[in-house]
């Protein structure tokens, strides 16, 4: 969800400069958390196209420790999905980046249609890019909810 401009300007009106500042202060925090978990927010799959939810790249000397929550629906609701993934990678120096280990399957995945799926990849054509993926099936077109979050900290 964004927040317009309009939004700020009416938080701030007809207040003090030091309640200015706060207020201010508090919506750009508030905009800023947003649009750490503003990826796209609703993607949508036809067949089992393998389709980019997400992508970002990884500073070098970084290490980031990423969560993926998928949710889909058929247009029905016949066919759901929740998955969830947290995966870790890092990038030494300004080479490519590595995954630590494989992603973690958080719980059970819940879906009623077993071949969809969702998770992390990396852009081997891109030094540092990191995309979070989503797959419906054939024949099925599937709306998707996601929220991605994660830490990354650089070392340098």
């Amino acid at each position: 969800m964004d927040i317009p401009i309009s939004t700020v300007a009416r938080l701030v009106q007809g207040r003090s400069d030091e309640r200015n500042k706060t207020d201010l202060a508090n919506a750009m925090r508030d905009l800023m958390n947003q649009q750490v978990n503003a990826w796209p927010q609703v993607i949508t799959t036809t067949d089992a196209t393998v389709t980019t939810a997400w992508s970002d790249g990884l500073g070098p000397n970084s290490v980031a420790d990423l969560w993926l929550v998928a949710v889909g629906a058929t247009a029905d609701g016949t066919k759901v999905a929740a998955i969830r993934r947290r995966a870790v990678f890092q990038r030494p120096g300004s080479g490519a980046v590595a995954a630590l280990g494989s992603a973690d399957v958080i719980g059970t995945d819940q879906k009623t249609d077993p071949s969809w799926t969702a998770g992390f990849a990396l852009d081997a054509g891109t030094p540092g890019s990191i995309f979070a993926f989503v797959q419906g099936a054939v024949g099925a077109t599937v709306t998707w909810r996601l929220s991605i979050t994660g830490v990354v900290l650089p070392w340098t």
